[in-house]
């Protein structure tokens, strides 16, 4: 799978390294996580596995914090803050890897080739639909997801609740166009100013609102539009998002939806 993926650089923090320079690397590089380098090699009865740092595991984390530790959250070791996921082989087959997506709810993971690694993620595979490896008959409204809505004043730590209750990444805020993901959070938390008022009062965080968090203006897209050309909007679309009439459609909708209703074919 993904022959290319080899020769290209794979984003890596160290397990030990603060969690403040982890988001740094998420928030100024277009990528999905990091792998997150250990001192241990984590090999289950599931088979080998890795830890990957992602906004979602960040935010996590920083529900779990009590108000006054938001300060010392930001310097806590980037591993408490990762997620363990199954690793698999370069020979492994398409369906392996869709299907680990899906029972994870985290569209990346590491492939291994002898003892080469390479980080794929739903981009890899969005990129299949423009060169003829995959397809499928399904049209952007046929998976689209509802857009979940809050009101621009809602609390960070309530909008987090909800976009983990929901296992959504995206959200949309009312009255306002365009949405706010899990990218926008990050970015906005540690920013120089925000850092620089948690550092002085660490409960600020807790006050602080959504609906500060920049907003992600998305294209729209036709209902009836083809999968296969939503597939290359995505990759180079605001947010990694578009929406239709029938709500919001992210790489997750062109990939897994397909894939778990058996409307996704491997062509090559």
């Amino acid at each position: 799978m993904f022959p290319g993926a080899f020769s290209r650089a794979t984003p890596i923090v160290h397990e030990q390294q603060p969690l403040l320079f982890g988001a740094s690397l998420l928030r100024f590089h277009p990528i999905e996580a990091a792998l997150v380098l250990t001192e241990t090699f984590d090999h289950s009865n599931a088979g080998p596995r890795e830890k990957f740092l992602s906004g979602y595991t960040i935010l996590r984390g920083l529900v779990k914090r009590r108000p006054g530790e938001s300060y010392e959250w930001l310097f806590e070791p980037c591993g408490r803050n990762a997620i363990s996921i199954r690793t698999l082989s370069s020979v492994d087959r398409m369906g392996t890897l869709l299907n680990l997506f899906q029972q994870t709810r985290f569209g990346f993971t590491v492939i291994t080739e002898n003892h080469l690694k390479a980080m794929i993620g739903m981009s890899d595979v969005l990129r299949l639909y423009g060169e003829g490896a995959v397809a499928t008959d399904l049209t952007a409204k046929e998976v689209a997801s509802p857009a979940i809505t809050v009101d621009a004043g809602t609390t960070l730590k309530a909008a987090l609740g909800i976009m983990f209750e929901r296992r959504v990444r995206k959200l949309v805020i009312k009255g306002r166009k365009g949405l706010v993901s899990d990218r926008e959070i990050i970015s906005y938390i540690f920013s120089p100013r925000k850092l620089k008022e948690t550092r002085e009062s660490p409960s600020s965080l807790a006050r602080t609102r959504i609906g500060e968090a920049a907003q992600v203006e998305v294209d729209e897209v036709p209902g009836d539009k083809p999968l296969r050309e939503v597939a290359t909007d995505l990759l180079g679309a605001n947010g990694n998002t578009v929406m239709c009439n029938g709500g919001v459609v992210t790489p997750w909708d062109v990939v897994i939806k397909p894939w778990a209703a058996g409307r996704l074919e491997f062509t090559t």
